[in-house]
């Protein structure tokens, strides 16, 4: 079906979805976070980033209760955190750039316009 509406990037997102809020009631909390993991792998080459963090944020949540030692967990989450965070300051450095680059020489117009609006007229006598 994915492929015949040529859907085959959502793909990652549709499973993040489905496991994130639906599967984990009926399969092991392992397998649940190693499909979450998948998904954030998926969403990262496709170039989602909000649905990567939220793989990472529901991995993390669902770990807890994998069994695991909680300090490793507590390692994983941290290090998926952290490089979910350099991800998010990266595409607001992009954003923060293209509105300096943009946005700001208009501005600067409009700011000498109104100057030149300003300057001052000779009293007439």
């Amino acid at each position: 079906m994915l492929e015949k509406f040529n859907a085959k990037s959502s793909f990652p997102e549709l499973k993040l979805l489905l496991y994130s809020f639906l599967m984990f009631m009926k399969e092991p909390f392992q397998s649940v976070t190693d499909v979450l993991l998948d998904c954030r792998r998926g969403t990262m080459m496709v170039g989602d980033i909000e649905y990567a963090i939220f793989s990472a944020y529901f991995h993390c949540q669902f770990a807890a209760f994998t069994g695991e030692h909680l300090s490793h967990v507590e390692k994983v989450c941290n290090a998926l955190s952290k490089e979910m965070v350099s991800k998010i300051s990266y595409v607001a450095n992009l954003i923060f750039f293209w509105w300096l680059f943009s946005f700001v020489p208009l501005l600067i117009d409009k700011f000498f316009y109104c100057l030149d609006s300003l300057k001052a007229k000779p009293i007439h006598s």
